[in-house]
């Protein structure tokens, strides 16, 4: 440590007298400056010399300012020495100075502006605005648009599927005409009869011979479900052998009145009644002959089909279930007593109809 500040002591004695050195310097320099610059007015004459003088001036005062700092730099590198040692020092010698002479000022006289006289005003020319010509827009005639027809794609018409009709069975028809035939029941006697529409729907009307009914205030109707009821007789006809009965009783199966003239020779018919006034029981046969009966003149229909006592009133159909005559009798003998088979007869309905029109409806259907 005593030897740090052994070295550094020297140091600042130099460095303490390189700034007393300086400041006599700045001293001596304005000394110099002031003695050269005081005669420079009697001295120089034009500012040329002027300015020379004050840039060597300046130039005298940098030489003595660089000398003082190339003295501190010294002091301070040897100050750094003795506190960490020699460094390898470089120095970059300072740029020289180089003066620039000042251009020479010569006076050379500025010779006046030549006088250029003013413009000869000419006047602007009026602006006489013309109106643009309206041109009208072209009517805009649209093209005309091609009609367009529709194509009208016909829908494709589907179809039905054709579904056959059953054909009705010879059982079906006599199952459903059953319902049909009803058995009468008056006194010690009796026989069948048919039901036909009376027109409304409270009553229904039956026809059957005259002769089956013996006692009219003893009479009862009997029904397939083997219900009765008690019947009004609407209408008697002797010389033809019909009667008219009304019984109380709505929503009954019924067979039409259907006017179709004298049946073909050869049809099938079926012979429908309470036989001995029993059972009801179905014969069958064809249309053997179409006749008149000798007394009355009216239309009958001989059949080969089996007619027995109790048969009487009873109905005489068609194949397709069409009733074409009430029941009303056979041929058993002969005068001589010869048994006859096979023949016997009923009234055609149209006889019955044209003889009651009052009191049936007719259906125009068939």
């Amino acid at each position: 440590m005593f030897k740090k500040v052994f070295y550094i002591l020297p140091i600042l004695f130099i460095y303490f007298s390189l700034i007393f050195c300086q400041n006599d310097s700045f001293d001596t320099g304005r000394n110099i400056v002031g003695s050269q610059t005081t005669p420079i007015t009697n001295t120089y004459d034009s500012p040329d010399k002027i300015v020379k003088a004050t840039v060597q001036a300046r130039l005298d005062i940098f030489e003595i300012s660089q000398a003082v700092n190339d003295q501190l730099s010294i002091a301070l590198t040897a100050t750094s020495v003795a506190l960490h040692g020699t460094p390898t020092v470089t120095k970059t010698p300072l740029p020289t100075a180089t003066v620039t002479p000042l251009p020479t000022s010569t006076n050379t006289p500025t010779p006046l502006p030549t006088y250029t006289p003013f413009p000869t005003y000419t006047p602007v020319p009026t602006h006489t605005t013309t109106p643009p010509t309206y041109t009208p827009e072209p009517t805009h005639t649209p093209s005309p648009q091609p009609t367009r027809t529709a194509t009208n794609t016909p829908t494709p018409t589907a179809i039905p599927t054709i579904t056959p009709t059953p054909t009705a069975t010879a059982m079906n028809i006599l199952e459903s005409a059953s319902k049909k035939v009803v058995k009468i029941i008056s006194g010690t006697s009796g026989g069948s009869g048919v039901l036909v529409s009376s027109g409304n729907d409270q009553t229904t009307l039956v026809v059957t011979n005259e002769h089956v009914i013996e006692n009219a205030s003893d009479m009862l109707i009997e029904l397939h479900d083997e219900s009765k009821y008690e019947g009004l007789i609407l209408f008697e006809d002797l010389e033809i052998d019909i009667a008219i009965i009304e019984i109380n009783a709505a929503n009954l199966e019924y067979f039409p009145i259907i006017l179709g003239g004298s049946p073909n020779i050869g049809m099938d018919v079926y012979a429908l009644g309470y036989p001995l006034n029993a059972n009801y029981s179905v014969t069958s046969g064809i249309v053997s002959a179409n006749l008149y009966e000798e007394k009355s003149g009216i239309q009958m229909v001989q059949t080969d089909a089996a007619l027995n006592p109790g048969n009487s009133g009873g109905a005489l159909i068609t194949s397709e279930g069409n009733l074409i005559g009430i029941n009303t009798s056979r041929k058993e003998e002969t005068s001589s007593g010869r048994i006859i088979n096979n023949i016997g007869y009923a009234t055609l309905i149209d006889e019955v109809y044209n003889r009651t029109p009052h009191l049936f409806t007719i259906d125009t259907s068939n």
